[in-house]
């Protein structure tokens, strides 16, 4: 992967990691047990997906 590639799906990891922290913080109260479970599979995919780009190429 080229340098701009692995910026751009930096950034897009970026917009994921805040997009999920404020929903996690916003249902953190009223949501289900499945939804929580939902949304930490979703952490969990986006933290593989960041350390695969971070071993892609140098920053």
């Amino acid at each position: 992967m080229d340098e701009r590639t692995l910026h751009r799906l930096r950034n897009d990891l970026n917009v994921v990691a805040m997009g999920l922290s404020l929903l996690k913080r916003q249902l953190e109260r009223d949501a289900s047990a499945e939804t929580k479970d939902t949304l930490h599979r979703i952490e969990l995919a986006a933290q593989r997906c960041a350390k695969a780009v971070a071993a892609s190429g140098p920053r």
